[in-house]
């Protein structure tokens, strides 16, 4: 067990963020069969201070966003308001001009709609983030980046905190298995053996699930929520 959680994080590590690149790659190309990568990226969500930012597409160049919805967040992190526009462009600073934006406001009478302003303010950069095609080190340099451009990335945290926390699943497990056999019980049967079994593996995926949620939520730290349970597979590998 010793030896398979050093292997276990290479895996994890190296060989799953790439061949998720490669996965993706040939979904698009060959399946879907669009055009090979030109540098922009898909189906974006970001988090700017208090807003929820989703794009269609994003290319980076030349700082423009097609089928942009922005949520207004309030202080629990729900929204509030919603704005759509068929294009966001950076203007610098921060500052992001829409194109044809149509907002509603959320709240306990309902939802209306409401005049808005053509320019946002959220955040010098909005750039993709997806910690399936990322190691752990990349990972790392990607939420100080983020960081230090003002967005939240308490969900990319949990992420790496739970890739480290993942490889000590397959010292965990076989611990219990043999403290469980070494309680000197008479030999159960290979039936009640088995449900057992099946019992400690259900419970220890529900409890680690439980666990990474009460992270995302912002509930937890992020190390909390990962090393708490280690659990035995981090958002982006199942």
């Amino acid at each position: 067990a010793v030896l398979a959680a050093p292997v276990y994080f290479f895996l994890s590590d190296a060989v799953v963020p790439r061949t998720n690149a490669w996965a993706d790659h040939l979904k698009a190309t060959e399946i879907k069969g669009d055009a090979p990568d030109d540098g922009s990226a898909r189906f974006v969500w970001y988090r700017a201070g208090g807003s929820l930012l989703q794009a269609d597409r994003m290319d980076r160049g030349a700082g423009v966003a097609s089928d942009v919805t922005i949520y207004e967040l309030d202080d629990r992190g729900f929204p509030r308001s919603r704005i759509d526009a068929r294009r966001a462009r950076a203007l610098g600073d921060g500052e992001w001009e829409l194109e044809d934006p149509r907002r509603v406001e959320i709240s306990g009478f309902g939802v209306s709609r409401v005049e808005t302003a053509t320019r946002i303010q959220l955040g010098s950069e909005i750039s993709e983030l997806d910690p399936m095609h990322l190691g752990v080190q990349d990972l790392a340099r990607e939420i100080e980046r983020a960081r230090a451009d003002g967005y939240g990335t308490t969900v990319w945290e949990v992420d790496l905190q739970a890739r480290l926390a993942a490889p000590f699943a397959c010292i965990l497990l076989p611990w219990i298995a043999i403290a469980g056999a070494l309680r000197g019980q008479a030999a159960r049967s290979a039936s009640r053996s088995l449900m057992l079994a099946v019992i400690l593996a259900v419970g220890y995926e529900l409890l680690g699930d439980v666990s990474l949620s009460l992270g995302y939520g912002d509930r937890v730290s992020p190390a909390v929520a990962a090393w708490a349970v280690p659990v035995p597979r981090a958002r982006g590998e199942g």
